[in-house]
């Protein structure tokens, strides 16, 4: 029985075997990661698209929301655009909670001093504000993602996030 441990460790027969199911062990979980963290940077430039397109409709197709239009027009698109940016983005499950659009304004007050307000009505507006200098619309989506694998040192879940702002009214 002397002879036993002395020629396992002798034979070299199987240890590539074993070498190689150390090594794919490893590369299997690294190449999981990648393309785990690969999906989540999918998911962040899809969700960009969606709120550039919200955007974009805002701007382009809605009637409510140009050159002529008033705070009180634009805060009634809201709804619309946030539908717009849900339909962009399919996997959004609750577009009030994850979907933002705020709409705010450059005033100038009675100083001629610029400040910018989150302009909430007209009414609102024009107590805080002398003139209305620019309104801006700002579309932000934020989503969580979690990872198909968690590994020691890394989040299980990552917090995504995109904006985008333009411009809807300058005077």
């Amino acid at each position: 029985m002397k002879w036993f441990p002395k020629k396992l460790f002798s034979h070299e027969e199987g240890s590539i075997a074993v070498e190689f199911a150390f090594v794919v062990t490893i590369l299997s979980v690294m190449i999981v990661g990648v393309l785990d963290y690969g999906l989540a940077y999918t998911r962040e430039m899809q969700m960009s698209n969606a709120v550039r397109a919200g955007t974009q409709f805002a701007l382009a197709r809605h009637p409510d929301i140009g050159a002529d239009a008033d705070v009180n027009d634009a805060l009634i698109s809201v709804g619309t655009i946030r539908n717009q940016v849900a339909l962009a983005a399919p996997f959004v499950t609750d577009p009030a909670n994850q979907i933002d659009i705020t709409i705010t304004c450059d005033c100038l007050d009675t100083l001629s001093n610029p400040l910018t307000s989150v302009c909430t009505s007209e009414a609102e507006l024009s107590a805080n504000c002398a003139t209305v200098e620019a309104t801006y619309l700002s579309v932000e989506m934020s989503l969580p993602y979690d990872m198909t694998i968690t590994f020691p040192g890394f989040p299980s879940q990552l917090n995504l996030s995109s904006d985008h702002t333009v411009l809807i009214q300058k005077n």
